[in-house]
């Protein structure tokens, strides 16, 4: 059980540092990746809307980050949910 722990924290460590620093990147330099289906169609994707919803977010801007992208902004919490459960479920057994 604590060796499966380990490997959880470690996952989640490792996903949310890699979060903060393109958080980082975005906020301080402006730069992001681009986005080759901007780039080709010059429509935004999801992957677009997942970005600023986020930086919404960071602002406490609700309204903002729905506008950005509805499904994520509603499907995401039960989505880490989902995640959450089953780690747990990998962890205890």
């Amino acid at each position: 059980m604590t060796n499966r722990l380990l490997n959880v924290i470690f996952k989640y460590l490792i996903v949310i540092l890699i979060g903060c620093l393109y958080f980082i990147i975005i906020s301080l330099f402006d730069f992001a990746v681009p986005c080759i289906f901007n780039k080709i169609t010059n429509l935004l994707c999801p992957s677009c809307g997942f970005t600023r919803m986020c930086k919404s977010l960071a602002n406490f801007n609700l309204i903002e980050a729905y506008n950005y992208n509805k499904y994520l902004f509603i499907n995401g919490p039960i989505i880490i949910f989902i995640i959450l459960y089953s780690d747990i479920k990998y962890i205890v057994k």
